[in-house]
């Protein structure tokens, strides 16, 4: 069965008022903390999503500047990171793990998401993917 982030990003929403750029910063660099080598991917104002890959650049997690959601590597303790962010766990970001309704994004995001994408079987890349395009 798919984790459906459906009522994730919905309740997300609800706390995006008190988002903002400072805290998605502040997010990526505690993901940073558990990457030796790593990079940061994101220009504020400008990407939906920041992302920190590793030395093999592998994602180790993804923080979404819009709402306070992020996804993160299983392998990361999410004890040390934000407790302000409601946390995905994945083990790889290509797996279909997950669903989600295609009209919640759309509201997160403010436009139309990707009708290419299977949102009843979808990868956290694939999320990215029609979120960011």
């Amino acid at each position: 069965m798919k984790q459906d982030l459906s009522d994730i990003f919905r309740h997300s929403r609800a706390a995006s008022g008190t988002w903002t750029h400072e805290k998605v910063h502040n997010a990526l660099r505690a993901l940073a903390a558990h990457s030796p080598g790593y990079s940061v991917d994101w220009e504020p104002g400008d990407e939906e999503w920041g992302r920190v890959l590793d030395a093999d650049t592998e994602i180790v997690g993804l923080v979404c500047a819009r709402i306070p959601i992020g996804a993160v590597r299983d392998d990361v303790p999410r004890s040390e990171l934000p407790s302000d962010v409601t946390w995905i766990r994945f083990k790889s970001t290509r797996a279909r793990d997950y669903q989600v309704a295609p009209e919640i994004l759309e509201k997160v995001f403010g436009r139309e998401v990707s009708g290419s994408i299977d949102y009843g079987a979808l990868s956290l890349d694939e999320l990215w993917w029609a979120t960011v395009i």
